[in-house]
């Protein structure tokens, strides 16, 4: 099932990236080119222009969520039906709201012009989100991110909570061993727990991502491959003011060692402090 999940994931990444991609971009641009082939089969008996099928898209997703949420249901055990099958969608909620989160924050990463050719999928992706924001938060340059995550956060918590405070009313007060189910207060805090260790997982991850320009640095690899731009696009805004305090020494690169160090301590402390506080 996990496997299952995990590939439904990928394609509902590729379905959203279909959904933003221009059809010139499918059939030419090289990242277009990959989605069209992940995704064309599911297209191939619509005869309307990608314009009247790009409607569709939001129902195939859904779909999705639905069958898997459904298999997991006849596949678990008759006391654990619903709870597998709520943790499945709160998982689905989690997935989809870290992903935009990612998509906003790399948003920013759209304005240089080496790495925009990959990024700019996530930019029309987070746009309409900080759009929404501003209609609360007045604000017009690039902080309007910070805002948005949070927003993003906020719906994630509270549509786990709503699936969670279902499960405990299915349950009549919920099941003794799983605690958080009992009462809205700890659907909140165990909502908000999982949305920000999901958060910290994220710096988690760009800290192998720093690991891995270090590394590129050591092979003097092709500066025009797919690869090495995104990684160098990806790492770059957080290695430089490193840089200006920290100038390398030779070959070595100190400022991309002080950031790994900086992110491994920040992600010990935040996971620490977070299962502390909730």
């Amino acid at each position: 099932m996990l496997l299952i999940l995990i590939l439904v994931k990928i394609m509902i990444i590729f379905l959203i990236f279909r959904y933003v991609a221009t059809p010139q971009e499918l059939n030419f641009n090289p990242v277009g080119k990959s989605i069209n082939l992940f995704t064309s089969y599911l297209f191939k008996n619509f005869k309307q222009p990608k314009e009247q099928t790009d409607r569709y898209i939001p129902f195939m997703i859904i779909g999705l969520i639905v069958f898997t949420s459904l298999l997991e249901f006849v596949s678990s055990s008759e006391a654990m039906r619903v709870i597998n099958t709520g943790n499945v969608l709160i998982g689905y909620i989690r997935f989809l709201a870290m992903f935009l989160i990612v998509s906003v924050l790399l948003s920013l990463v759209v304005k240089q012009t080496i790495a925009s050719y990959y990024f700019v999928y996530f930019y029309r992706i987070g746009t309409p989100w900080m759009r929404f924001t501003r209609k609360f938060v007045p604000i017009d340059s690039s902080l309007i991110i910070l805002p948005t995550c949070i927003v993003l956060l906020i719906a994630y918590i509270l549509l786990s909570t709503g699936i969670l405070m279902v499960i405990d009313m299915i349950y009549k007060g919920g099941i003794s061993n799983i605690n958080y189910y009992v009462s809205f207060e700890n659907s909140i805090l165990a909502s908000t727990r999982n949305g920000l260790l999901s958060i910290v997982e994220l710096l988690r991850y760009l800290t192998w991502i720093v690991i891995a320009r270090s590394l590129l640095t050591w092979v003097s690899p092709n500066p025009t491959a797919p690869i090495v731009q995104i990684v160098y696009a990806l790492t770059e805004p957080i290695l430089a003011p490193f840089r200006r305090i920290i100038p390398p020494v030779g070959m070595f690169d100190l400022s991309a060692f002080v950031v790994v160090v900086s992110l491994w301590f920040s992600v010990q402390l935040l996971q620490e402090g977070i299962v502390r506080l909730f």
